[in-house]
């Protein structure tokens, strides 16, 4: 106690304060009347609470944060500033932001650095919203916030609410986007603005299989971003955003769609998924969507997906592709470019029932690669591997090969079973080789009810 009271006395010697809470293992900034900061270290509290408004000069932060750290609003257009290129946090420390602060990373490489076992709360509020910016109100002027670990518990967890992140994901770095998740980053972002960064909004970024993710995301705007608004790489993709819903708005970006790009596995993790329907915002998926043994992927009424060159939608043994569309919302599967053979195709090999096309326009597929339609379907090599699809009201155009190609593994009995409730509402238009073609050893494919009534069945 004796050394508490000491510093008490020291500090409102030194400080004007109206206040001070002292708890345990915390660094703290505070201001001298002269207008130096001084950085606290006080190994036996956990936090020094201060009043706001009692500097006069923004306060310098230093790099790395080890200690549970919290940054008051003093109450200036500039609360905090940063000279460095990384501000870290680190030591399993948690840096928490209140209501109002603003942070400004003056150097164009400036950082702020969550790492593993650090936590960030970042919580303000509608009245009073967090900002990090940069010295300039440029495009890019620093780099932005990299987020490299998890959490154990809530009350650890990383989280952004009522936060704006300005004129980030400057492109000479590495981190080349606003917010950076990489290999176990995990946050919640939540009625926050990401604007202007040079690069994309937000980047996930995961070869660990950890997984980088956004754990929440709902009533934000990502605008004006040279590139995408959000950007997965690797082992994230559209599964690091599964938790994202149709709140968000994204406008002004030089990209518009959110591009899955550089990897093509959809969950490697074993969990089905859902593909949001973002109220009419595209999916782009550069190399493709692949589906591991035993998961579903269902597709939302509305989604539109867009394909990458030569890519695929791939199907395996015992996996289902879920694309269930309604008659005012048709789920859509087209190629980035609208050209014939722009991308592969739905490769279905699954043996088992389920996978369904409903209410669906898939174009453009029929690509270079061997085996290509816009539907290709394919039995499995053991006697009875029969192949399975459901499909009605679904439209199959612009194919440079067939619609529809049917093909059985080897001469044993297997079959591509395909039903349809009404066969008249699958239609196809400008497949350039036919609408449905079979390989099978004498036709030995079954199509319930026939479609061929309504196609050209060649063989």
């Amino acid at each position: 106690m004796k050394t508490k009271n000491i510093l008490r006395i020291f500090l409102c010697e030194m400080f004007v304060l109206g206040s001070i809470a002292i708890q345990a293992q915390t660094k703290v900034y505070v201001h001298k009347s002269n207008g130096l900061s001084v950085e606290f270290n006080i190994a036996d509290i956990d936090s020094i609470s201060f009043n706001p408004g009692i500097s006069s000069q923004s306060i310098e932060l230093t790099s790395p944060i080890r200690e549970n750290t919290t940054l008051r609003d003093l109450g200036l257009p500039i609360d905090y500033y940063f000279n460095g290129n990384e501000l870290d946090v680190e030591n399993n420390a948690v840096l928490t932001i209140e209501p109002g602060v603003t942070i400004q990373f003056r150097s164009k490489s400036g950082l702020l650095y969550i790492n593993d076992g650090a936590t960030l709360k970042a919580i303000g509020t509608a009245g009073k919203h967090i900002q990090f910016i940069g010295a300039l109100e440029d495009k890019g002027s620093w780099q932005g916030i990299k987020i490299n670990t998890s959490w154990t518990s809530a009350e650890l967890k990383n989280e952004l609410n009522y936060v704006e992140i300005l004129n980030a994901g400057s492109q000479n770095y590495n981190y080349s986007a606003a917010l950076y998740l990489e290999n176990n980053g995990k946050i919640a972002v939540t009625n926050s603005l990401i604007d202007g960064s040079s690069s994309n909004g937000i980047d996930i970024y995961d070869l660990s299989q950890g997984i980088a993710e956004l754990t929440s995301f709902s009533y934000n705007t990502v605008s004006n971003c040279n590139k995408a608004p959000i950007r997965t790489d690797y082992d994230a993709g559209p599964y690091g955003m599964r938790n994202m819903d149709n709140t968000n708005t994204f406008t002004g970006n030089g990209e518009e769609y959110i591009h899955c790009a550089n990897g093509d596995v959809v969950n490697t993790f074993g969990s089905n998924l859902t593909l949001r329907n973002l109220n009419g915002y595209p999916w782009y998926f550069e190399n493709g969507i692949n589906l591991d043994f035993d998961q579903n992927l269902t597709v939302e009424p509305g989604t539109i997906i867009m394909m990458g060159p030569l890519s695929r939608i791939y199907v395996p043994i015992n996996s289902h592709f879920i694309a269930d569309g309604t008659a005012v919302a048709h789920i859509t599967i087209k190629g980035f470019r609208s050209d014939a053979g722009y991308w592969d195709g739905i490769q279905i090999l699954s043996q088992t029932v389920g996978t369904k096309l409903n209410y669906c326009d898939i174009s453009d597929g029929g690509g270079e690669t061997s085996y290509t339609s816009n539907i290709y379907m394919c039995t499995g090599s053991a006697p009875g591997a029969n192949s399975y699809l459901e499909i009605n009201n679904t439209t199959i155009s612009n194919s440079q090969r067939y619609g529809m190609h049917l093909s059985n593994y080897n001469s044993n009995d297997e079959n591509c079973i395909i039903s349809s409730s009404n066969p008249a509402s699958v239609t196809f238009s400008g497949c350039q080789m036919g609408n449905i073609y079979s390989n099978c050893d004498n036709n030995k494919y079954v199509i319930y009810p026939d479609l061929s009534s309504t196609c050209n069945l060649g063989k």
